[in-house]
């Protein structure tokens, strides 16, 4: 599920906030074509905040992997016009989307980070 757009800004803001190291890993597209993977790690801005992060410079979108989400304990709500994400625990939104075509662009999603990786 595609959740965030390509933006270079943005990208650029995510990465000047990022902290985490550089990775000589690689991951898979959806043709089981290899990618390099440049960055892996945690990235905060004033909008998003996501832990275990994975920069693969050459897709053309940025993406949001429900299934961490849902492995993070998240409750992921979908309507017709996007999705919230919210804290089971305390019903606090995490996150919010908005439909865009086909996709879900993120216009806010801040999860905690680990403790001893925070970014101010």
């Amino acid at each position: 599920m595609e959740l965030m757009r390509h933006n270079q800004e943005l990208m650029e803001q995510i990465m000047s906030g990022a902290m985490g190291m550089n990775s000589q890993h690689s991951t898979a597209s959806a043709d089981n074509t290899g990618l390099p993977v440049s960055f892996s790690g945690n990235v905060s801005t004033p909008h998003i905040q996501l832990p275990d992060v994975l920069n693969v410079p050459k897709l053309s979108l940025s993406l949001v992997s429900i299934a961490q989400l849902l492995e993070s304990n998240l409750i992921i709500l979908f309507h017709s016009s996007g999705c919230v994400v919210q804290d089971p625990k305390t019903k606090q939104i995490l996150g919010l989307g908005r439909q865009v075509g086909r996709m879900i662009e993120v216009v806010y999603l801040r999860l905690p980070l680990p403790s001893s990786s925070l970014v101010a």
